[in-house]
Order: structure tokens, then sequence, then C-alpha cells
């Protein structure tokens, strides 16, 4: 992104956590949340653990100026490496004194200052929730950004898939997923892998060390500059079967039905309300109950899932990953919903085999299919 777009992009998040200290008549808001930090810095790292909640480094935006607070051991890496175009000021402490974080804050934000944070600073009021709301509203460029990035990751995980071969571990083909990932700078932040019948009784396949013998699902969650992108895909060796087919066409259907419904002013209990319909119509009625749906996706994979009358509003400029399921097969696709029309599908290429789905509403979606090798 050129460093010019970037500085301006930050002042406009800056501007609208300012928005909150002007609605808490509040004097600095403190962001300690990898995704949070990840938003406002437009794609910077505070992270050391990707499975932490909180990073190595705090932002802190006042009235007047944005500065980052972190340890001596991440203040030259974050001033380099993840912060570049921005004149933030980096404030350093000794990585030994555990109150040293909240000492500097207290500095520079001035005694007496009224603190608003989003997780785990004492004395602040916390305002989370506010500013997830902020954060999944993407701007223009971030929507481009995470078009870009889906397509990368559609790439490595088809990449992986036409590699797989009979007699490989789940754990070889989730490192090969790995590598994919990497090399596209795309960081994994989940990839499952389950062989054959691990499919139809894992959801959530974490990969062991079972191989493949004719069938293989790979699931990613990949994530660059912040913004996670997540997509599934099958790879079958020779003809599936007629139970394969229809369980593969119901969850690639209830996925068309979900994403056509993706659209402004819809709540998230209607698009599940769409998906129960469609499991219903393809003779999998009781299916929705044994996994979640997915939802609303931004700077973390999932930030809200979609609940029987969930209240929760879609619009536009959002992104969603919903991942129907059927026992033995899986749908998932991350789309970007638009003002008008059907929502954009990010994670998909055209090498990937697909099929024409037509939705009860008339629109038509291709949906990845089952890749046979």
């Amino acid at each position: 992104m050129p460093l010019a777009t970037r500085a301006a992009e930050a002042a406009e998040k800056a501007s609208r956590l300012r928005g909150l200290l002007d609605a808490h008549q509040g004097d600095a808001v403190v962001l300690t949340r990898i995704p949070n930090f990840a938003w406002l810095s437009c794609g910077g790292r505070s992270f050391i653990n990707t499975a932490a909640e909180e990073g190595a480094a705090w932002a802190v935006v006042t009235r007047e100026r944005v500065l980052v607070i972190t340890s001596n051991i991440e203040a030259l890496r974050i001033r380099e490496e993840e912060l570049d175009g921005l004149d933030w000021e980096v404030l350093a402490c000794d990585w030994w004194d555990g109150a040293a974080m909240a000492a500097r804050l207290r500095q520079a934000a001035g005694a007496g200052a009224r603190l608003l944070c989003d997780a785990g600073v004492t004395g602040a009021t916390g305002i989370g929730p506010e500013i997830v709301a902020l954060r999944v509203q993407l701007t223009a460029g971030e929507q481009a950004r995470a078009a870009a990035a889906g397509r990368d990751a559609a790439d490595a995980l088809e990449a992986c898939g036409c590699a797989v071969r009979r007699g490989e571990s789940e754990f070889a083909i989730a490192g090969r997923l790995a590598a994919e990932c990497f090399a596209r700078g795309i960081e994994p932040l989940v990839h499952l892998v389950a062989a054959d019948e691990r499919i139809y009784t894992r959801r959530h396949p974490l990969p062991t060390t079972r191989v493949v013998d004719r069938y293989a699902m790979v699931v990613l969650s990949g994530m660059r500059g912040g913004l996670v992108l997540s997509c599934t895909r099958l790879v079958h060796f020779g003809p599936v079967g007629a139970d394969l087919d229809r369980r593969w066409r119901a969850a690639a259907r209830v996925d068309a039905e979900m994403i056509a419904a993706t659209r402004p002013g819809v709540t998230a209990g209607q698009v599940l309300a769409t998906a129960r319909q469609a499991y219903a119509a393809a003779g999998f009625e009781e299916e929705w109950k044994n996994h979640h749906q997915g939802g609303l996706a931004g700077y973390g994979s999932r930030e809200w899932r979609a609940m029987p009358d969930g209240p929760q509003v879609i619009r536009a400029g959002q992104i969603f990953a919903w991942n129907p399921s059927v026992a033995g097969a899986k749908s998932e696709d991350t789309v970007l919903c638009r003002v008008e029309g059907l929502p954009q599908i990010l994670t998909q290429t055209p090498d990937w085999p697909g099929t024409e789905m037509q939705t009860s509403g008339g629109a038509t979606l291709r949906r990845s299919a089952i890749l046979i090798l």
C-alpha cells in the first residue's frame, strides 16, 4: 500500500476513535487487542503468538496524537517494520518491569486522564463492542486488500488441494498448505485437514497422522494485513459416489442461498433462517445444529456467528464467511456484501472446478465443487 494512502486511512480511523472519546467524554482510547491494532495501523502486527488475544504493543489515541507503547524487545521492529508511513511515536518499556506499560500509558495520557479501552487496562472504561463496530465496516482500501488477500488465500488452498496424494498424512497436507500460504504472504491462522471417514465425524478436524485413501477436506483461515479470509476445498480420488455427491450438493446449495441472502439490511437471524429452509429442502433438516454456520468476518475469522433470531444487521462493505456443512461435505468462501447485487466472492479462482447453483430467489452462484484426481 502506498505510504500516503496508509497514513490517510490510519488518520481516518483515528478520527473514528476520537468520535468515541467525544461520546464517552474520554481523553484517550487504548487498543491492546491484536485485531484492533492491525485495524488502526492498516495491517501492523502487534503479536508474537498468533493465538494470543492481546498484543505485545498498545496503540493509544488521544485528541492530539497516536502513539504506541511496547517493550524494549519489540520497539525497533514495531517502529521499522509495522508502522511504515505512520508518524506515530513509539515508547519503549523495560521488558522485565510488569508495571512499566501501564505507567507509560498514564504518563503519556496525562494525570487524571479518562481512559477508554478494548480490554485489559486497569481503571479504563471498556468499550470493546463499539470498537469492533468501527473496524468491521471496511473502507474502500480495506475491501480492495481483502479481495487481493482472498485471491491469494484461495490460490494457496487450491495449490495445496491439487497436490494431495493418496497415502500422505493430514499433517503433511497441513504443512504444504502453510508453505503455500507463507509463499504468498498469508499467515495461516486455521488450517484443518480431514481424510476419508474423519470428514464425516469431525467438523473441526485438526490434522493428525491419518493418511488419505480416497477423500480429503482442507480448510483455511488465512490472514494478511490483519484481514482474515476463510475457505474450504474437497478432493476425491476417483468417481464420487451418489451419497457423497448428494451431501456435497446439499452443502453447496445451502451456501449459495446464504450468500444470496447476504444483502444490506438483512439480519443474521434471517440468513440463518434461509439456511435452515435450504437444509430442509435438501433433505438434511437437522444438519444446521451440528456445526455453526459462519458469520461476519474482517479482522477476526468470525466477528459474530449467525444465531437463530440473531439481531446483527448486515451492511454493505462488510465481509462474511458462511460455512454450511453436511456430514461428509462442507462449502465455504468469504464474500463481500455490496450496496446492490449479489455479494462478491473473494476466495475463488477460475482454476478450481465449480458448479452453478440457482437459488430459490432466482440468483445463480458458482460454488466450488469436489476436485476429482
